[in-house]
């Protein structure tokens, strides 16, 4: 089961839904172009999964959610490539406030957080950006 979150920042920026991790039905109609299986060699070790979780692009600021087990992951606004996961120093202050549901990468066996709290907003370029748990998906 996935969880879907809200994403919230005091400037005003708000993202109402976003769908996490993964649900028992993949062919669920979101419109991530990474649930779009294109060829095996384009995920990470041949495996065909689907993880969302929220990266953020450094080029035009923009935060989106993209498989986590898709190599070739570009920001789904302006095609760069110069992304970071939403747990990364860049965008977090303080990776202690993580969300009760991490993500485990199937690849390299580690689970990746998100944080509550204190994420950069793509808006106001704070760190003021908050992710809360609305619900789950599946």
């Amino acid at each position: 089961m996935g969880i879907i979150v809200e994403a919230s920042c005091i400037c005003g920026f708000k993202i109402d839904k976003m769908y996490l991790g993964r649900g028992m039905n993949t062919s669920y109609n979101i419109s991530f172009e990474t649930l779009n299986i294109v060829s095996p060699d384009r995920y990470l070790g041949g495996c065909i999964d689907t993880c969302l979780f929220p990266y953020y692009c450094k080029d035009c600021k923009h935060l989106f959610c993209a498989n986590l087990y898709y190599k070739d992951v570009v920001c789904n606004h302006c095609r760069s490539i110069n992304i970071v996961l939403y747990n990364n120093s860049y965008v977090i202050k303080n990776l202690n406030n993580e969300l009760s549901c991490n993500f485990h990468n199937n690849i390299t066996d580690e689970f990746i957080k998100l944080s509550k709290i204190n994420n950069l907003c793509p808006h106001c370029d704070e760190f003021s950006l908050e992710f809360k748990s609305i619900g789950m998906w599946d």
